[in-house]
């Protein structure tokens, strides 16, 4: 009974504020998939909760995530396209674990940048942000974050809504749902929406379709069986880069692609579906038993925009999955141990639309299938996690995790270079890679709303399967395969909570070797191989403060610097695209139960636009204002303004190909919507 024992002693002791808005006392289910007060957990992990994410009425990825401390979600050209940058740079690169409901929306050795396209982000209930190298309980991909999206739980309650969402450039949200009972031992709980915008810029309207459905269904006092389906499809338009001057004019265009619209038409499309049952049961004493199985299918077409030549892709994967875990408790602690595995088919097909021809950068692609290939994909990992009581008030969190990982690719097309190309493709082949991953927390906790604590936990990414298959022979190594990233974190953190504010601060040091360097030959073609190493650092405060009954704040604010060591090319230059601070600030006032009003600042700092370090952007700082007005019980209305002093600014700036690249932000943006509740 030590977990329920340690939620409930907090829960006792919530503040006198615990219903309004800023909650003092946050409940996180990630680290060990139960619930688990976070002052009381040896890592960096924050929550926002359901009322704060209907007050930022989420638009876009960003909407849910950028309130958070060292957490920054930058759109791209494709309306819900994403990158992201929590203790690394924004990239692309495999650094984060994203998950819906605890379970992965994608397999590791298929890694997408744009997975919160797959998650019902836009309907979320919760989201969760593990920061650093995840416990024992995850492998590959979590060395930045381990990003959970939380949906509602079946509670049982009788209740329908209706609500609908429209604003600037033509968007409009509508999402419909309905709960209640099936019998006496199933709660259901179902949402159906529906997405379109005209875009903000040329060639940028996107529309997207989501359902959502869960049933929890109590056998039995010590058996309990959760069932969920997952679906969304989203179809949008992609947009290439500005300059400078187009940037800072507030130009509309669709960029530096405007001239390939009539031999392609880019269009990025998601589409996700996903099954699972969960089985929770009791039966034993001091015995607590999970196990989840899954089907997944995701598919992911678009177009290169940020390539010359606009190669077109489609890959597609379909998995089974199952991940096991049982809690036992002892006198002394508990010990979790489980076992995830997983089977991926995925397909690829790669295709030059037309005969691309080079004007300085790059080099010649006559139009045609570039790649097409097949891999199965198996993922095995057991793991252990302890929790030891040492004292009354010292804990030891220990764990390792064992991941064995294994791709079999079956080349479709002739082997070898793509023309004359620098495209090439392998011959079949097989890879593995196995890794084991230690974690080990000493936390001391003098009461129960203070605790300090020292972390260290290793991670790694396997290279996916692009990364592996889609070649360049630029590189001179045609054959050549990549090594595993592997990471080691270091934490040292405080929080502590008081009668009306709470803290939570967190000194980190990551390092990551064998890193997965991009490297760019003299015609502009590009490559990747196994560089050294690379360092990340940095501080991440999160404050909350009740200021008095109508008034109180939130401060999410980061300094992080991410450096190469000693690479080959780069030296020890600063890594791009990684702002040094990251700060929001949230004012929220509520002069009664029926109205909440927030004021936002949001400010990024400037960073490098190239590894090389000859360019840099000077970041933004920007304004929002959000609104909800509980009317009756039935009807809610709502309002914001992002943007307000409508600054011009980039969503990400880098150089590449010879020239610098913006991908600009939305200017000042207007939305309004109602819910109905009966």
């Amino acid at each position: 009974m030590i977990k329920r024992g340690i939620t409930l002693s907090l829960m006792c002791a919530s503040v006198l504020y615990a219903e309004e808005l800023v909650n003092l006392s946050d409940i996180t289910v990630t680290a060990t998939r139960v619930e688990t007060a976070t002052v009381y957990q040896a890592l960096s992990i924050e929550k926002k909760e359901s009322k704060e994410i209907e007050l930022d009425q989420v638009v876009f990825q960003k909407d849910l995530l950028n309130s958070l401390s060292n957490v920054l979600v930058t759109q791209t050209t494709s309306g819900v396209g994403h990158m992201i940058s929590v203790r690394t740079p924004i990239s692309t690169q495999p650094y984060f674990l994203y998950l819906q409901d605890g379970i992965p929306v994608q397999s590791s050795g298929f890694f997408n940048h744009n997975a919160l396209a797959y998650t019902s982000f836009e309907s979320a209930n919760s989201v969760e942000v593990l920061k650093g190298a995840g416990t024992a309980l995850y492998g590959s991909d979590a060395v930045s974050a381990v990003i959970n999206i939380g949906s509602p739980k079946p509670d049982g309650k009788a209740q329908s809504s209706a609500k609908v969402n429209v604003g600037s450039n033509g968007y409009k949200h509508t999402y419909l749902k309905n709960a209640g009972k099936m019998g006496e031992m199933t709660h259901y709980e179902v949402g159906v929406g529906y997405t379109e915008s005209d875009g903000y810029r040329d060639h940028t309207a996107h529309k997207r379709y989501e359902v959502m459905a869960k049933f929890s269904t109590m056998l039995d006092e010590e058996n309990n069986i959760e069932t969920s389906f997952s679906y969304n499809k989203t179809e949008a338009q992609q947009a290439g880069t500005l300059t400078l001057e187009e940037l800072e004019s507030g130009s509309t265009s669709v960029g530096n692609i405007a001239d390939k619209l009539t031999q392609v038409d880019p269009q990025r499309k998601f589409d996700f579906m996903r099954a699972s049952v969960k089985w929770d049961n009791y039966s034993y004493e001091n015995l607590d038993i999970s196990t989840i199985a899954y089907v997944r299918n995701t598919r992911n077409r678009y177009t290169a925009t940020w390539e010359p030549n606009l190669a077109q892709n489609d890959s597609e994967q379909t998995s089974v999955g199952l991940m096991h875990k049982t809690e036992q408790k002892f006198s002394w602690g508990q010990m979790t141990y489980g076992l995830d595995m997983e089977y991926t088919n995925g397909t690829v097909a790669y295709t030059q639309a037309f005969d691309y021809v080079p004007t300085g950068w790059g080099s010649a692609v006559d139009k045609g299938l570039i790649y097409n290939y097949d891999v199965d994909y198996v993922a095995l990992a057991p793991y252990l996690q302890s929790h030891i009581i040492l004292s009354q008030n010292l804990f030891l969190d220990a764990g390792l995790r064992y991941d064995y990982n294994a791709f079999d690719y079956t080349n479709n097309t002739d082997s070898g270079q793509y023309g004359d190309s620098s495209y090439y493709r392998p011959a079949d082949r097989t890879d593995s890679f196995n890794h084991l991953s230690p974690k080990l927390a000493l936390s001391y906790r003098p009461n129960e709303r203070t605790s300090y604590y020292a972390r260290y936990a290793n991670g790694f990414r396997i290279p996916s399967a692009t990364r592996l298959y889609s070649q360049s022979s630029t590189s001179d190594a045609t054959q050549f395969s990549l090594d595993p990233e592997t990471t080691d974190t270091f934490e040292l953190g405080f929080k502590k909570r008081f009668e009306t504010s709470s803290i939570d601060l967190a000194y980190y040091y990551m390092t990551i070797n064998d890193t997965i360097v991009r490297r760019e030959a003299d015609n502009g073609d590009r490559y990747y191989e196994n560089g050294g190493e690379s360092v990340h650092q940095g501080v991440e405060l999160s404050y909350k403060q009740k200021i008095n009954e109508a008034f109180s704040t939130l401060l999410a604010a980061s300094y992080s610097k991410s450096n190469y060591v000693d690479d080959i090319e780069f030296n020890d230059n600063e890594m791009a695209a990684a702002p040094r601070e990251k700060v929001n600030f949230r004012l929220f006032y509520t002069p009664s139960d029926a109205l909440t009003l927030m004021g936002e600042i949001q400010y990024i700092g400037s960073y490098y636009m190239d590894d090389a370090n000859t360019r840099s952007y000077g970041g933004y700082t920007i304004g929002n204002i959000k609104l909800n007005y509980q009317m009756n019980k039935q009807v809610k209305i709502f309002a914001k303004v992002d943007n307000v002093t409508d600054e011009y600014y980039a969503e990400k700036a880098d150089y590449a190909y010879g020239s610098e690249r913006y991908t600009p932000a939305l200017q000042r943006s207007f939305y309004a919507g109602i819910e109905y509740r009966f």
